[in-house]
């Protein structure tokens, strides 16, 4: 029962100052490891609130010890706190310290050889100073690379499996005595020490005796020893495994190290009751029975040790799956966030070319109404232009003006075609009169010689003659016409001459045949006096002769009028040509100018369906580039989370790996601890050994209970003490 108590008092103590420094490193180191000032205490107070806290009155003191990275000592100072419980105005003390100063106030005190006197007004009092003393235990750190130990400035920078070794000394020897025996014993220190180890330098973290707790970021790891407990209750020989070091294990790239803490405290033993040790003999047999039983508990633990360790075998072994189904959906959404991306740069080219495009269709459309009235003007002025310029033409034939629109255009050109025709018939028909005055009233022969000309063409498929053959036609016309004439002019003219030649041989027919040949006569210019030796009367030959004479005159009258007749006609036709080209240039303008119009119409029309459509595209494409957007910042989040599901997932399968090597290391350990231990204990104490194990604890106990103050205390005076060690960083260079 004793025993078991005194191991319930360190374990709870040890325990206690395990979880205050772990507490305070894993919510508030980062401070105290980056903190470029010496004052370690402020510090320590602010991040390990736990340490220097005490449920006693009278005198807390803590000793903090400033050491180099290689555990060399270099500054040692004191901070004592005075608890005013009782709101007293004077507060007595004793200490040795030098240098020392108020660190809570203005109070002052006064000085008798070692004792103080602190005018307190009714106020705690808290103040520092400096000591020469020899430590009561000392802390050692050493630094390993691949097994070889080395200096801590040889292991900066370095990678490799890397150990740090905490060792510690007790200076301060107790002599007790125990059941009527002394003992010399060191005195009983808990020792704590803990570093924190950032996760991108250090990996596979290991502490002996201690604890790792990974946050993510750093790795804390604490360790928890007794050094000299085991000596004290002579304990080595036996087969118990009392913890006197700390060793932290890590794989490390590029070491860095911010430093370490160690914390030494005492008085945990004197806590233990050893009021009842001295029945232990009496109480050997409920020893014994309680050894039973915890052989049995221990055989069951390790029953459910095994069973753990299955469980946590398939725990693994589902995490991998798990793990292997994350990198797959980390796979995919990582896709999804790429494509999205890629859709959102192209998207947004898309509204910029489209509100472009839109904008161009848009300012086209704007300048519709200003193109088609421009056109329209420009219609109007070609027509007007046109119809000018025909109008002159048709005034100077002596036709009507017209009025040309894109409606009756075609229409009324084509009219005035067929009326210049005719216009230049008659045309020719006067010019022809007015320059043959010996055919003036004879229209009838007029047109008769050109119906006639015509004719002829006509009849050889001459549809537009030149000038000679227009000539020719109306020569070969006219010659018809002068036979024709000839004939009825002899008959008219020579029948009396006629007659006389004949005399009472005269008939018509005779007649009507010499007056012709009298007519030939006087056209071949046969000389008259030939024709006088026909004609027996000489009033009938000179009147012969006469007609003769005119006739020639007529005839040469006649080839003239043909010539001027020819040439009036080829000159009609040249205008009539000249004016039908001009026409038909016209009309090949109308068209132009009106197919322009139509186009320019049918154009804007199509800029103005295209700007509506463009506008109705661009407000598609910024729906479908909002959306888009929406699309990425999904597939971002998505993302996000799966690389943080990821991360969890490597986690959750990293402690199910750590948790299934955990729980066989479990299993083995409790099989090993109940073959080599439970058993083993119950095998191998006898009533001697736990007689003298009973003595050495109460020995222990008794120095345990004995402060150790550094600075030192009154006669009397209530309180704790506690050592506080840190080490400086270490560079990775």
């Amino acid at each position: 029962m004793m025993k078991k108590s005194m191991m319930k008092k360190a374990g709870a103590a040890g325990l206690a100052v395990c979880v205050a420094a772990t507490t305070g490193i894993a919510v508030h180191y980062t401070p105290v490891s980056r903190a470029k000032t010496v004052d370690t205490q402020k510090a320590v107070e602010k991040n390990y609130p736990n340490l220097l806290t005490s449920s006693t009155t009278g005198k807390d003191e803590t000793t903090y010890v400033i050491m180099n990275n290689d555990g060399d000592t270099s500054r040692v100072y004191v901070d004592e706190w005075l608890k005013n419980g009782k709101d007293k105005k004077n507060l007595k003390d004793r200490s040795d310290l030098k240098n020392i100063e108020n660190t809570s106030g203005n109070e002052k005190y006064t000085k008798k050889g070692s004792n103080l006197t602190w005018h307190a007004d009714g106020k705690d009092i808290r103040y520092q100073g400096t000591t020469n003393r020899e430590l009561p235990v000392e802390v050692q750190v050493s630094y390993y690379l691949n097994g070889k130990e080395v200096s801590a400035d040889e292991i900066a920078g370095k990678s490799g499996n890397v150990e740090i070794h905490f060792d510690y000394h007790v200076n301060r020897m107790e002599t007790v005595s125990a059941d009527g025996k002394g003992y010399t014993m060191s005195h009983p220190y808990t020792m704590a020490s803990g570093l924190v180890l950032n996760n991108s330098h250090f990996t596979d973290v290991s502490v002996t005796n201690g604890k790792a707790v990974n946050d993510g970021d750093n790795t804390v790891a604490v360790g928890i020893a007794f050094p000299g407990l085991a000596d004290n209750l002579n304990l080595h020989s036996k087969d118990f495994n009392i913890p006197e070091k700390v060793v932290v294990k890590a794989k490390a790239k590029n070491f860095k190290l911010d430093g370490t803490y160690s914390v030494a405290a005492s008085g945990i033993l004197g806590d233990v009751d050893t009021s009842k040790a001295n029945s232990v003999k009496d109480k050997m047999n409920q020893l014994t029975d309680g050894l039973d039983e915890l052989t049995a508990a221990s055989a069951k633990l390790v029953s459910g040790s095994a069973r753990l360790s299955n469980g946590a075998d398939k725990l693994a072994k589902g995490t991998d799956s798990l793990q292997e189904g994350v990198k797959e959906l980390a796979a995919g959404t990582n896709a999804l966030y790429s494509g999205s991306r890629e859709l959102k740069s192209g998207s947004g080219k898309l509204v910029a070319g489209a509100a472009q495009l839109s904008g161009g269709l848009a300012t086209l459309a704007g300048n519709n109404a200003k193109l088609n009235q421009a056109t329209q003007q420009l219609e109007s002025q070609v027509f007007g232009t046109v119809q000018t310029q025909v109008n002159t033409a048709l005034k100077a034939q002596g036709m009507k003006s017209v009025s040309l629109t894109p409606a009756n255009y075609k229409q009324v050109l084509n009219g005035i075609s067929g009326s210049a025709v005719t216009a230049a018939e008659s045309q020719l028909k006067a010019a022809v009169v007015k320059s043959a005055p010996s055919l003036a009233g004879n229209e009838s022969a007029v047109n008769g010689i050109l119906s006639l000309a015509y004719n002829k063409l006509a009849a050889r498929k001459i549809m537009k003659p030149s000038q000679a053959q227009l000539q020719q036609a109306i020569g070969q016309a006219a010659g018809d016409a002068q036979k024709a004439a000839f004939v009825a002019s002899a008959v008219k003219n020579y029948s009396g001459a006629a007659q006389k030649v004949l005399g009472d041989k005269a008939t018509p027919e005779t007649v009507q045949g010499t007056a012709i040949a009298i007519a030939l006569a006087v056209q071949n210019k046969e000389d008259v006096s030939q024709v006088q030796n026909i004609v027996k009367y000489q009033d009938a030959a000179k009147e012969y002769g006469a007609a003769a004479l005119d006739y020639q005159t007529a005839s040469k009258e006649a080839g003239t009028n043909v010539k001027a007749l020819a040439a009036m006609a080829a000159a009609s036709d040249s205008k009539a040509q000249e004016a039908m080209k001009g026409l038909k240039n016209a009309e090949s303008t109308l068209d132009s100018i009106v197919s322009y119009t139509a186009a320019v119409s049918q154009y804007t029309a199509g800029v103005a369906s295209a700007s509506s459509g463009a506008s109705q595209l661009y407000a598609g494409i910024k729906k479908l580039d909002g959306g888009i957007g929406t699309l990425e910042s999904g597939a971002k989040k998505l993302n996000d989370g799966v690389g943080t599901m990821t991360g969890g997932a490597d986690q959750l399968g990293s402690g199910a790996d750590q948790l299934s090597q955990g729980a066989d290391q479990l299993a083995s350990g409790m099989k090993k601890f109940n073959d080599q231990g439970i058993k083993k204990l119950v095998s191998s104490l006898d009533d001697n050994q736990l007689t003298d194990m009973s003595s050495r604890l109460k020995a222990a106990a008794e120095a345990s209970g004995r402060p150790v103050f550094m600075g030192g205390k009154l006669s009397g005076m209530d309180g704790e003490s506690k050592i506080i060690y840190k080490t400086s960083g270490i560079n990775d260079k």
